[in-house]
Formats: C-alpha cells, structure tokens, sequence
C-alpha cells in the first residue's frame, strides 16, 4: 500500500494540532456537547455551524446511537460534567435528506422518524439521569441543504431559517424553545444557528448541489478525538466509530462493509487500499499511556478478526494503523503502520507548535 493516506492523516492532525492548541473555546463556563452520526454525510455539519477545533465535547456513533446502559457512556459525561464549566448542554442530532428517504440515516433504516425518537429517549435519559445538569437539544440535519431543524422542548419544530435575521430575534425564538435552558447557553448557540441560516441561504442561492449518494468512505476510525480526520472540507472521506459503543462488534462491522462494498465499486483506488486506524486518548498527567496502546492495538485486533470472518477477500487491501492521542496536548503517535509511516507521522509531530509543552497546555 501506498502512504497516501497516512500522509493525509498526518497533514489533516498537524492543522487540527496548531488550532486545538490556539483555540480559546477549550475553557469556559458554558460547554457544549454534540452526538452525531459516524455517516460522512454529517462530515459537513461543523463548517455549516461554523464550529471551531475543540469548541465542542464530540462523540460519535452509527446512528448517532448511545444509550445510557453503556457504562462508557455514562462515564464520559460524567467526566465531562467534571471540567469545570457551569452550564453544560449536549446537541442530540440525527440526519435525514429532504427529498430522498435513501438518502437519510442507514444506521436507522432509512428511517427518519426512528432517528428522531431514538434522540428524544435519549434525551429523556440524560435530563433525569443527570437531574438536569447537562441540557440535552434535539437537532436534525438536512443533508442535503446543511440546515439544522431544533426541536422545543413543546414539541415546536424550527429551522435555523425561521429563527429571525439578527441576535435579538434568534435569542426571542430560542428562549421560546428552551424555556428551562439558561440564556448563558443560547446566547452560545445563537451565533452558530445564524451561521448556518445564512449558510443555508447561500447553498439554495448556489443552486443544486453535487450529493454524496453513496458512501465513499475510504477508512474506518475507531477510537475518540478523530473528527479532525473527516471534518474540513478536503479531508479524508471516513466512517468514525467511538471506542464507547454499546454493540462494537456490530459497528465496527457496518464500517467493514462500507469499504467492502467501496472496493468492490471501485470508489477506493485499488493502489492505496483501504485504512483501519485506532485511536485511543491518555492523560499524561494520570501516566498511563501504555495502557491506551494496548487498548488500541486490541482494538485493531478485533477489527482485523472482524475483517478475517466478514471480508476476508479484503483483507490485502487494508492497512491497519493504530495510534495514541494525549489529550493535554493532542500530540499522537501512530504505533505501527506500512514502512516509513510511523517516521513520517513523528516527524510532522515534532514540527508542529515545537515550544508547547503539557504543562503550559494545561495552565
């Protein structure tokens, strides 16, 4: 295999690297939360918001499924609610396409109204779960025009388009939608929602628009802080599956059929393959990155048995690459890889922000 991809990976993780470490939305009293659907059709969601590196707790998942039966889960809002912020609100989305039922979320069927429901009970089960400390919004997303649809806690429905032209208008409609959110919250979200009110306006003012319309994943990521890989615009084309999945086994093998079926259509260049990567966050200040290592090597352990019974006529087209990311500084460290990846990723990371250190991250 050609290091086409890694090469792109480690070009995608030294520009998300120089902005995470710049960026100011790392701290604040207000945090903001979003569940999203691993499907690259939401790859676009955060340029619609206009959301910057790190401004967001993301998780991701087929479907944007989670459930709080999930002692994982449950653990990473618990740590989350530990950061230090004062409010905390956590955006619940699905996606559907407006015009074509094909076209929404697979990992519910196609259905749109499944997708839907699956976020209000999870919902529900946050707000009690959390006595109300973490304030769950369920949000929709057209694909196909990039517009989020909120819906009130009333049961109101309500595009970014209709939220009014300015601050003050977008401010009055939200409190009518959010009554028991805090205004510190929405005054937060108002700006992204403007955004991509007149984001949206400029895609119909465009005219039609080129589609995804099947799946052109060309790797699979498993693991946590790697929506950097498939979230700019020319980034890589990647299903993202968390490490925090209720059914692993099942997702991880969804994400093995896309690129079964990617390579058999020929959306994948046969000489670059296809890529498994694992990616598993560490502390430095807890000092236990070996044991992040031998969490990622297992979990691509499991995806190759996966590949081995489900796909093995695959198996020589992929390359499997897993990795550690320290979440003080966002520094990874790819542990294996084809010749020369593991050399060409350490030394983009060691000319990326040379004079941070963990301790400066953290003050």
């Amino acid at each position: 295999m050609s290091l086409t991809y890694v090469r792109e990976l480690a070009r995608l993780h030294s520009r998300m690297r120089t902005s995470f470490l710049t960026s100011p939305y790392n701290h604040g009293s207000v945090r903001i939360g979003l569940l999203r659907c691993a499907d690259g059709r939401m790859r676009s969601f955060n340029r619609a918001m206009n959301i910057q590196p790190g401004m967001l707790f993301e998780m991701r998942a087929i479907g944007a499924k989670k459930d709080m039966a999930s002692y994982a889960f449950r653990d990473r809002l618990i740590d989350w609610l530990g950061q230090g912020g004062r409010h905390y609100a956590m955006l619940l989305t699905y996606h559907f396409d407006c015009e074509t039922r094909e076209l929404g979320c697979a990992g519910h069927g196609y259905d749109t109204q499944a997708a839907r429901d699956a976020q209000f009970e999870l919902a529900h089960d946050i707000k009690v779960g959390f006595r109300g400390r973490i304030h769950p919004i369920v949000a929709g997303y057209d694909t196909r025009l990039e517009e989020v649809v909120l819906h009130g806690e009333a049961g109101q429905t309500m595009r970014t388009s209709d939220l009014g032209d300015n601050r003050h208008q977008a401010m009055s409609s939200l409190l009518g939608l959010y009554p028991s959110i805090p205004m510190d919250v929405l005054e937060q979200l108002v700006p992204l929602l403007l955004h991509n009110a007149g984001h949206v306006e400029s895609n119909i003012g465009a005219g039609a628009r080129t589609l995804i319309r099947d799946h052109e994943e060309v790797g699979v990521v498993i693991g946590r802080r790697v929506g950097w890989i498939t979230d700019e615009p020319d980034a890589l084309h990647a299903a993202i599956i968390e490490d925090t999945t209720l059914h692993p086994h099942a997702e991880i093998s969804v994400g093995i059929h896309l690129l079964q079926s990617n390579l058999a259509a020929g959306r994948i260049p046969r000489h670059n393959g296809a890529f498994i990567m694992t990616c598993i966050p560490y502390f430095r200040k807890q000092d236990m990155r070996e044991a992040s290592e031998v969490a990622a090597r297992r979990w691509a352990q499991m995806a190759r048995q996966l590949v081995a019974k489900n796909a093995p006529e695959i198996q020589a087209d992929l390359t499997y690459l897993p990795a550690v990311i320290c979440e003080e500084t966002r520094e990874l460290t790819l542990l294996e890889g084809p010749s020369g990846a593991r050399e060409l990723f350490h030394r983009e990371i060691a000319q990326v922000v040379p004079s941070v250190s963990c301790d400066q991250v953290a003050a």
